[in-house]
């Protein structure tokens, strides 16, 4: 990272509000829910007035509404809208997110998965802080001002900063841990379990 980039992260992370900010964006994300509802629930109430068949066949709309409201179907419209029609290294490389892992989330078969590589998800296809948050909320999570790793993601999403080596930078500088942490840990145990077969081997 260059000392202008640095100094920029630095000063602004002093006087940055990101409590207040992620606040306001949870009012906004939260105001959008309550019109999806009540679009249902005025659907749900005209139902009432109309034949048995039409009632179905409302439901059955209703369904596939709330279907594509799913973690699944919101990350492959977030890739879709920017031309991402299948698995890219390019893309997520650097993130570490592996093509089994992305297929698993478009697939919705991956029910609790962690916030972290939803981070580097949000920062790998370069998303808005709004953006950000409605996908962690897809994923029945949100960020927290009072979380200093939130605050700082929070922050580079807000200011368009998409660079995994600053964000680490600043990460580590503030003795936080890192968006990859646990995945290197992963890969650290993985690599010493395979030492030792090849050692038992010999």
């Amino acid at each position: 990272m260059d000392n202008d980039t640095k100094k920029m992260i630095e000063g602004y992370l002093r006087s940055y509000d990101a409590d207040q900010l992620i606040n306001e964006i949870l009012e906004v994300l939260e105001k959008e829910e309550r019109e999806d509802s009540e679009d249902f629930e005025s659907e749900a109430v005209f139902s009432h007035n109309i034949s048995s068949f039409h009632i179905d066949r409302l439901d059955s709309q209703l369904s596939k509404a709330k279907q594509k409201k799913t973690l699944g179907n919101h990350l492959k419209k977030l890739a879709t809208d920017r031309g991402i029609y299948q698995y890219s290294s390019k893309v997520f490389g650097e993130a570490q997110i592996t093509d089994k892992y992305w297929n698993k989330l478009l697939n919705d078969n991956y029910p609790n998965p962690r916030k972290d590589p939803l981070l580097r998800i949000a920062i790998a296809l370069k998303l808005n802080l709004l953006e950000g948050m409605r996908l962690l909320r897809r994923a029945g999570m949100t960020l927290s001002g009072n979380n200093m790793k939130d605050a700082v993601v929070a922050y580079c999403l807000d200011a368009g900063i998409y660079d995994f080596a600053d964000i680490e930078e600043v990460l580590a500088e503030k003795g936080i841990q890192t968006l990859f942490t646990n995945q290197r840990e992963i890969t650290k145990r993985k690599e010493k379990s395979k030492e030792k077969k090849a050692k038992k081997a010999n």
